[in-house]
């Protein structure tokens, strides 16, 4: 009779649930996709071009995609997402994940390590509409519909309730495609809801006339190109 054989831990298990809500920003950093397609919008395809044909699914925030031209099949979580995008095989993806997110590969338990909050979590970014930001720059000048363009700003709904103007952060490499945070103005002129922490570990809600969303860093607003800010 052979020795019975220790159970392996489930590296991808663990992985996939570590990564659960992140998938988003973790498939921009390590697979090179812009950020700005991963919306759950139909976009042209990273890999395969087109017109509307790439979708980041993104079902139970598992980091699936769907292309209807190249990725119909392969694509159900952000592991088969990544392997997709940059061809690495399966050991090196969970290699990379397990450092990305915090799993220890010789007993395959969480670290500790905290992922960083995902700034947009709270953001449903909607198409641009002239009139409503003509009547938010009405409150607001001299700023114009254009200027908030010129800088990256978009429309989006905060937390499913709030209609706002979102400003792009960007880090250290100026690169406004991957913004680190985002700086919102409520679209009507009025407040928005922050939560702040007390000494007892509770909190409590004050309304402030612009905020940053959660997980956001330090950055500058703005586009930059060629260390030129526009």
């Amino acid at each position: 009779m052979g020795r019975k054989q220790d159970k392996q831990p489930d590296h991808a298990a663990t992985i996939k649930e570590a990564a659960r809500g992140h998938w988003a920003e973790i498939i921009a950093d390590l697979a090179g996709i812009s950020i700005d397609v991963l919306d759950g919008k139909a976009h042209p395809c990273p890999k395969c071009g087109g017109k509307d044909r790439f979708r980041f699914t993104n079902h139970d925030g598992d980091g699936s995609i769907i292309c209807n031209q190249c990725a119909r099949r392969i694509c159900g979580d952000g592991l088969e997402t990544i392997r997709w995008a940059t061809g690495w095989t399966f050991p090196e993806i969970i290699r990379r994940m397990a450092d990305r997110v915090g799993v220890d590969l010789k007993t395959g338990k969480r670290t500790g390590k905290k992922l960083d909050a995902d700034p947009a979590e709270h953001l449903k970014f909607v198409s641009w509409n002239d009139l409503q930001a003509g009547m938010f720059c009405l409150a607001k000048p001299p700023i114009t519909p254009e200027a908030i363009k010129a800088v990256g700003g978009r429309m989006a709904i905060y937390r499913k309730k709030f209609m706002v103007i979102a400003l792009p952060v960007c880090g250290k490499d100026l690169d406004h495609t991957k913004p680190v945070g985002w700086v919102l103005y409520n679209i009507t002129g009025g407040t928005l809801p922050a939560w702040k922490k007390l000494q007892d570990g509770s909190f409590e809600v004050e309304y402030v006339k612009v905020k940053t969303t959660p997980g956001t860093k330090r950055g500058l607003i703005g586009v930059f190109r060629d260390g030129l800010r526009h």
